[in-house]
C-alpha cells in the first residue's frame, strides 16, 4: 500500500528525516511561508533517516556525493533554496 506523506522541514544546511524506508521524493516546495517535501512511501515499511543538504543560491556546496531534488522558494519567490539528498 502506498501513500503520498509530506514531510515539513527547516531552513538549516544539512538536516535529517525519518522516511519509511524505501520513500520515493516527488516533490519540494514552498508553501505557506514553510518548506515541504513530499514523498511515496509504504507507510508498513520500517524508519530510516534520510540526510539532506539544503543550499541557498551561490552558496558553497562541499564536493560530497548529492542527488538533487529541487529548488524552491519562500517569501514571494524572494529567497531561494536547493534541496539534495546527501548519499553518505
Amino acid at each position: 500500500m502506498l501513500k503520498v506523506y509530506k514531510y515539513g522541514f527547516t531552513v538549516a544546511d544539512f538536516f535529517e528525516l525519518s522516511m519509511p524506508e524505501g520513500a520515493r521524493i516527488l516533490h519540494a516546495a514552498g508553501q505557506s511561508g514553510e518548506l515541504y517535501l513530499w514523498a511515496l512511501v509504504n507507510p508498513l515499511n520500517p524508519p530510516e533517516i534520510r540526510k539532506f543538504r539544503l543550499a541557498g543560491t551561490a552558496h558553497e556546496i562541499y564536493d560530497e556525493p548529492l542527488n538533487y531534488i529541487g529548488s524552491l522558494s519562500l517569501f514571494n519567490k524572494t529567497l531561494s533554496f536547493h534541496l539534495f539528498e546527501r548519499l553518505l
